[in-house]
């Protein structure tokens, strides 16, 4: 009877760990997919139009934001009530295909008005931000099926996933960046502006297939996690926190403000103060990414075995 029950065990956390891991992968191609696009966003709403100013600019990259601010807390709370992720993960991940399909064919609405391509690609933004509330669900998931123990290297190993793809991203950005005009057929068109977003496209489908093979969501008997939690020497924190909650959320938005800006402004600074074309804009704004998500990616490696040596709190004050 013991053996049957361990390899139980066994079994459930093998495919518990799994599941984890694949929420890893769907963090590092989603920010892959997200980095991809900013170095040539600008230079591809020059190409739809020469009045084009900084201030849409702005609009298009706050799309992003606005579809995940408005997608994240339903799909948070879809995923609530199913008690289930899989379902709002792969809608999520279907939408941001749509996103990314209308962002690189944005150019062929010109027919409608002038205008509408760059309305197109605002679309495009908003859609592929509500498909990255696939975020969320992995964050979430990931703090479900973890135990106190487990969840901070857990938690920062996602970062690191993330990191990693911002890494990945804007190389694959300078890839396409010699592309150029690439193939056009009618209002079809394959070049350094819309490659970013067909390569987003395949990476949410094998994103969707791995999902869809391999993720496990019964992967954490009840009677393990009751007995992790129990065995857990920080059981006594359980009660919540709402500062620490609020604080933490300002935090990252703090973070995740001046990310933004530097990913979306790098490249036309670079043009303008270098006085490039915008192919070679595309081109050191890609390199400026990487190099910069490099040193992002050594920060979260060091960050799990720094918060156990020196503690969690004392590290966010050092890294802010």
């Amino acid at each position: 009877m013991f053996s049957q029950e361990s390899s139980y065990f066994q079994i459930a956390e093998q495919k518990r760990w799994r599941s984890i891991r694949i929420m890893y992968l769907v963090l590092f191609l989603n920010s892959t997919g997200f980095s991809i696009l900013l170095p040539s966003l600008w230079p591809y709403l020059q190409y739809l139009s020469s009045s084009v100013n900084y201030s849409f600019l702005g609009i298009a990259a706050a799309g992003y934001s606005v579809g995940q601010l408005l997608a994240s807390p339903v799909l948070g709370k879809w995923s609530t009530l199913r008690g289930k992720v899989t379902l709002p993960l792969q809608l999520s991940l279907f939408v941001g295909i749509l996103g990314n399909l209308i962002y690189a064919t944005s150019g062929s609405m010109v027919t409608i008005s002038p205008k509408a391509p760059l309305w197109g690609v605002v679309v495009g933004r908003v859609l592929s931000g509500a498909g990255a509330g696939c975020i969320a669900i992995a964050r979430s998931y990931h703090g479900t099926v973890t135990t106190l123990d487990e969840r901070t290297a857990v938690v920062s190993k996602g970062s690191m996933a993330q990191a990693i793809g911002f890494i990945v991203g804007p190389g694959l950005g300078f890839l396409t960046s010699f592309i150029h005009t690439g193939w056009k057929y009618k209002t079809f068109e394959i070049s350094q502006y819309t490659m970013p977003a067909y390569l987003s496209v395949i990476l949410i489908v094998v994103n969707m297939l791995i999902v869809a093979i391999w993720f496990s969501e019964d992967v954490a008997p009840t009677e393990f996690m009751a007995n992790s939690l129990i065995q857990s020497s920080e059981v006594a924190t359980l009660g919540v926190r709402w500062s620490g909650i609020v604080i933490c959320n300002i935090l990252f938005y703090i973070a995740m403000l001046s990310f933004t800006v530097m990913e979306t402004l790098s490249t036309p600074l670079i043009q303008a103060e270098l006085g490039l074309s915008q192919s070679a804009a595309v081109k050191y704004s890609s390199i400026f990414l990487t190099a910069t998500s490099v040193f992002s990616f050594m920060t979260f490696a060091i960050a799990t075995p720094l918060g156990k040596r020196f503690g969690e709190r004392k590290m966010m004050g050092i890294a802010f």
